[in-house]
């Protein structure tokens, strides 16, 4: 080369020239730039980092060779995308505690992790996100190939590969469902299994410890919920929230002001609760026809009254909730510590079941029939 590297293939000289001679300064001085920018991004792989970093050249030799006797989650990102970043120092904590686990013969069948920069140049060519490939519209996007065949099985066969469906937010939860599927569970048993370890550790925003905890409003669970809503003779505005959206991680201050506000206003008699649907979806979200999160209803008498539409700022949830007080008691008298409160419910016949409790049960009893 003479240590000229300016030709038509510049760019791909001064990425690769480093890395095979020294003869051009100026390349190696634009890549040890790039280096430098590449290490301080949260996607970057160091030397002790247990994630296997998959290139062009490499990707089929690795799920062909290593992903049929060993359980492998690839992961395709790009360092620029913001929710790779803050996925990728769970990725690389779940890497290196399933390399123990593996090493130390813990789980039956090794995992091992790797990633692939989709958006690097170098890896331009050989079209990860194509249909007849990988299949990925969007960053991070993983799959789940291989695992050990069964016995008799031709050890040469191609490893399967499956969209990974597992958390990725907590190295906890990459742990729990590679684990879980190295024990011989599929994936939705493996979702099932983390749901109930979530559900007795009870994550919430708004608990005591949690990250936005406040008196104001009440953290609603499945032990809870029945008896502190249904049997209430109190209005209750009800937000169903995930401790993993950013939107209603955003919106939870906006919560706590109205619920104070509708505290202080309303003495009681209009209240605010919340649920972290993300974990009690099936038995709190589900059967009130709750679509999506954040999203915000309304119970009276153990019912439920009415959706909200247009949630905003507090003032519009505060709103709802006066609208629905007003609505409730008539309309026009004054709203204050010596209204009315209407009689709570008639005591059950008896042998009459009561009905809430018994969808909640036969909602659980059909989720244990399909595991």
């Amino acid at each position: 080369m003479g240590g000229k590297c300016d030709g038509v293939d510049y760019d791909y000289m001064t990425h690769n020239c480093p890395q095979t001679c020294s003869l051009c300064d100026r390349a190696k001085g634009i890549w040890e730039k790039q280096e430098a920018e590449r290490r301080q991004n949260p996607t970057y792989e160091g030397e002790d980092s247990k994630v296997v970093v998959l290139d062009g050249d490499t990707i089929d030799d690795f799920t062909d060779s290593e992903c049929v006797t060993n359980l492998c989650l690839i992961e395709f990102f790009a360092p620029w995308c913001g929710h790779c970043q803050q996925v990728a120092p769970a990725f690389r904590e779940a890497a290196k505690l399933l390399h123990e686990a593996s090493e130390e013969g813990k789980i039956p069948i090794p995992v091992k992790l790797a990633k692939y920069d989709d958006s690097a140049e170098e890896n331009k060519e050989y079209q990860a996100a194509d249909k007849a490939k990988w299949n990925f519209t969007s960053y991070p996007s993983m799959y789940i190939v291989g695992g050990a065949p069964s016995e008799g099985e031709d050890r040469l066969y191609e490893a399967p590969k499956h969209r990974y469906w597992g958390g990725s937010e907590q190295a906890e939860e990459i742990v729990h469902h590679m684990t879980s599927l190295s024990n011989g569970l599929n994936q939705t048993q493996a979702l099932d299994a983390f749901n109930d370890v979530e559900k007795r550790t009870k994550p919430g925003f708004y608990k005591e410890g949690g990250k936005h905890f406040s008196a104001a409003v009440t953290e609603l669970d499945h032990d809870n919920f029945v008896e502190t809503v249904l049997h209430s003779d109190a209005l209750w505005i009800i937000e169903y929230y995930s401790d993993k959206c950013p939107i209603c991680n955003t919106l939870a201050p906006s919560m706590i002001k109205a619920a104070e506000k509708l505290k202080e206003d309303f003495h009681g008699k209009v209240r605010l609760g919340a649920i972290n649907s993300r974990v009690y979806h099936d038995i709190l979200a589900t059967p009130y026809e709750v679509l999506s999160y954040p999203w915000v209803t309304s119970f009276y008498l153990g019912d439920k009254v009415e959706d909200m539409s247009g949630l905003g700022e507090w003032e519009s949830i505060y709103n709802f909730g006066k609208s629905k007080f007003e609505s409730i008691y008539k309309e026009g008298s004054p709203i204050n510590k010596d209204a009315t409160v209407p009689p709570p419910p008639p005591p059950k016949k008896e042998g009459e079941e009561n009905k809430d409790e018994e969808a909640l049960d036969k909602d659980e009893g059909e989720k244990q029939d399909e595991l």
